[in-house]
This record gives structure tokens, C-alpha cells and sequence, in this order.
């Protein structure tokens, strides 16, 4: 596994975010940047949507 540092655009926002590499299959998405989001994913479909929350 490997760290790495890196900028990405999420919601229109540039952000400062940790990378880290493996040979997995499996991914997931860094949850501090959903704080204030709504994940959906599709298993099946293997689709992955994220809408702002709703209150």
C-alpha cells in the first residue's frame, strides 16, 4: 500500500486529500468529503451516485 497526497475538484471545491494505493478491488471514497452529502450505491446496476443531502 502507498500514501500519497493529491488536489482533487469535488463539488466544484479543490481539495487537499490523502491518496493511498493497493491492488484491491474494492474501493471506497473518502467519507469526509460526503459530510454533508447522500451516497448512493447501486451493487447490481454498479453504480455509484452523490447528491447534496436532504434535510
Amino acid at each position: 500500500m502507498q500514501q500519497l497526497m493529491g488536489r482533487i475538484i469535488f463539488d466544484e471545491k479543490e481539495c487537499d486529500v490523502l491518496v493511498i494505493l493497493s491492488t484491491s478491488s474494492d474501493v471506497l471514497i473518502g467519507t469526509s468529503l460526503l459530510k454533508v452529502k447522500t451516497l448512493f450505491i447501486d451493487f447490481i446496476e454498479r453504480r455509484v451516485e452523490v447528491k447534496d443531502k436532504v434535510v
